[in-house]
């Protein structure tokens, strides 16, 4: 960025100025929104972000964002959208990993998995569980017939 001396006629480089944190956050939180809305693909999203923490100065973060439309006020239900967003861009990147439509190592792939198939393994257990009678401990039907446990006469465990 230059601007022209007009004492001298001379061109002067303007000074650059550092990024902080808080605006890396609020251009990060813009391309997660921008994914999520389809302006932007997965592999750009995820390029753009990389780009973001390694950036300086506030020009490289406004590169970043300069295609994609200006930010709206904050309002709870954007928050919440854009927290939406992010977790399906997430979800869509361990798919992504898991079926290898992205480039990973096998302790990536072997997390996708988990992170993927751990939360559906909980559920499916909780509503086995549920349909099943855990809960009910007296009534339960476990499949072993209750002579097994109360003797074969099904009263008194001795037989007595």
């Amino acid at each position: 960025m230059t601007t022209e001396n007009f004492q001298t006629g001379d061109h002067v480089t303007a000074p650059r100025v550092r990024c902080s944190d808080a605006e890396r956050e609020a251009v990060s939180e813009t391309l997660h929104r921008a994914v999520g809305e389809g302006r932007l693909t997965i592999d750009e999203g995820e390029d753009r972000l990389g780009k973001v923490y390694e950036a300086r100065y506030r020009g490289d973060l406004a590169a970043l964002t300069a295609d994609l439309p200006a930010d709206e006020p904050v309002t709870i239900s954007s928050r919440l959208s854009t927290a939406w967003a992010a977790v399906c861009t997430k979800v869509a990147l361990q798919i992504a990993i898991l079926f290898g439509r992205h480039a990973a190592s096998w302790r990536r792939r072997a997390l996708a998995a988990l992170a993927l198939l751990g939360p559906v393994l909980v559920v499916l257990a909780l509503a086995a569980g549920v349909l099943h009678g855990v809960t009910d401990w007296q009534d339960a039907d476990h499949g072993y017939g209750h002579h097994a446990v109360q003797g074969r006469d099904g009263g008194n465990p001795e037989g007595a």
